[in-house]
This record gives structure tokens, sequence and C-alpha cells, in this order.
């Protein structure tokens, strides 16, 4: 669509809302115990640090996540 056509403000709700539910989505993950459903979290979770500017938070979930499955044992992973 041409830029004047484009509802900004409501393309700007429905990214706010997408970013609201990922964060919904973590909470119960965790609120029911779904370890696995938390860690695909994690990885939305990644990008959206990266995009936001906040490298650091990015950066431990990404070497939290390659630690679970390369560098912890088998009882902890």
């Amino acid at each position: 669509k041409p830029e004047s056509k484009r509802d900004q403000q409501f393309e700007n709700q429905a990214l706010q809302n997408h970013d609201y539910l990922l964060y919904v989505d973590l909470c119960n993950a965790i609120n029911v115990g779904n370890v696995g459903w938390v860690e695909v979290s994690f990885l939305h979770w990644i990008y959206v640090f990266r995009a936001t500017g906040k490298h650091k938070y990015a950066s431990q979930l990404a070497r939290y996540l390659k630690n679970l499955h390369e560098v912890y044992p088998l009882g902890l992973r």
C-alpha cells in the first residue's frame, strides 16, 4: 500500500499486541511447567531483545540455550 493509505496507528498497535502475546505465552508456559515451550519462547525473546537494543539480555539467553543443549550434562537438560 502507498504510505498515505496505511494505518500506522493500527500497525503499531498490532506489533504491540504481538509482543504482549509473546509475554503472556511465556508466562502461561512457566505457570503450567511446560519447559519445552519456555525454550521455544526464549528464541522469540532473543530477537525482541536484539531489535530493541538489549544485546546483553539477548546474548545471555542465547548462551543459556546453547549451554542447555550442548554443555550441561543430561541430568540437567
